[in-house]
């Protein structure tokens, strides 16, 4: 028979609070927890009014790290935030810090050049030195995990304007695309989600046993083969530490993919290159529509997606076909054009809503 597996109760005792004011963000901000502890950026992609800055401030500190948020990026905001975290030599040595932007779109061009410089440098090397007769900024064997709420725009923008995006994109961080069909309405009331006492740290643990390729092909859209590999065991790892467990087993893969997967595979499927001399992208409008379409488990009329992002019918027509090529989406068999997410899509927030999402077959 299926139940609740008591084993996953800290993952309900964290997200129920959180669904109970915020429906649909549960999964997602448990996702952005996880990404913390497995050291791993991520850009959590949707359109306005969806959730995102809401998901990025839900996300609770974590012991050991140092959190901030950026709404803006200077050289001078960055040299007086090293200040206050900074040792007795003034560098910023041995620290993991956590990076909150709750909407990218604040950034200006120039504050956008200026925040890559410095935190490619310091994901990919664990240091940035910007050292002038102003500034004294440096950034010693530090771990940094970015957690970014983007517009899908803004994301498509990035990458095609800028290589150097494009590549840390591609190379250091998941994009979770949030579709939300449960979300009822604002609330503006002051949460705090609480995580499990009992968390673990596992130094290490044996992969033989572990069947971990449905991980490294959902991650292997995001990032190389190689590293998909590495953000699965980080990740899956981060999971039965939440859980309290001292030993990763297959259950916790299982578990990981069950709760994740339409997210992340969601942005690999939208991945496209126009020919094998042209780069991989995802268009925005791509995202924008299947996330409106995706605001609800009922269809959504051609009509009222098209009044939604300020376009014509006819152009809603044409990227929704591109999408029903993909198999993201079905439509309405009868005459009126309206759309609605595919049945594997619908099914895991339908189960999400219900709670059956978290029946694990017991025996």
């Amino acid at each position: 028979m299926e139940e609740i597996d008591p084993r996953i109760k800290p993952i309900l005792d964290f997200i129920i609070p959180i669904e109970e004011k915020y429906p649909g963000l549960g999964i997602p901000v448990l996702y952005g927890v996880l990404s913390i502890m497995a050291n791993k950026s991520v850009m959590f992609i949707g359109i306005r009014g969806i959730g995102k800055t809401r998901l990025i401030d839900l996300i609770p500190n974590i012991t050991g790290t140092i959190v901030s948020k950026w709404d803006t990026f200077t050289y001078g905001g960055f040299h007086k935030f090293c200040q206050k975290i900074s040792d007795a030599d003034g560098k910023v040595k041995d620290k993991t810090l956590v990076f909150k932007v709750e909407e990218f779109s604040t950034f200006s061009q120039q504050h956008r050049e200026h925040f890559l410089t410095t935190i490619s440098k310091i994901i990919s090397d664990g240091s940035f030195r910007h050292i002038t007769h102003q500034y004294y900024i440096d950034v010693e064997n530090c771990k940094l995990t970015m957690l970014i709420a983007i517009q899908p725009r803004i994301y498509s923008d990035l990458c095609s304007k800028y290589t150097e995006w494009d590549s840390l994109s591609y190379d250091r961080f998941t994009k979770f695309v949030l579709i939300n069909p449960l979300r009822t309405g604002t609330c503006r009331e002051e949460f705090h989600p609480t995580l499990p006492e009992k968390m673990t740290q596992i130094e290490t643990f044996d992969i033989e046993n572990l069947d971990l390729s449905c991980l490294i092909d959902l991650f292997s859209g995001h990032v190389s083969r190689g590293r998909a590999e590495i953000f699965a065991l980080d990740y899956v790892r981060a999971l039965a530490e939440f859980l309290g467990c001292n030993n990763v087993e297959q259950w916790h893969v299982d578990l990981f993919y069950r709760l994740f997967h339409p997210y992340l595979e969601i942005f690999s499927l939208l991945q496209e290159a126009e020919d094998l001399d042209s780069p991989v992208m995802v268009r925005s409008s791509h995202l924008k529509l299947l996330s409106g379409i995706g605001s609800s488990l009922d269809y959504v009329p051609k009509k009222e997606l098209a009044e939604l992002f300020h376009v014509s019918e006819r152009h809603v027509e044409r990227t929704a076909r591109e999408l029903l090529e993909k198999e993201l989406i079905e439509r309405y068999p009868g005459r009126e054009a309206k759309y609605r997410l595919s049945e594997r899509f619908r099914r895991f927030f339908e189960m999400y809503r219900d709670g059956s999402l978290f029946f694990l077959d017991v025996g």
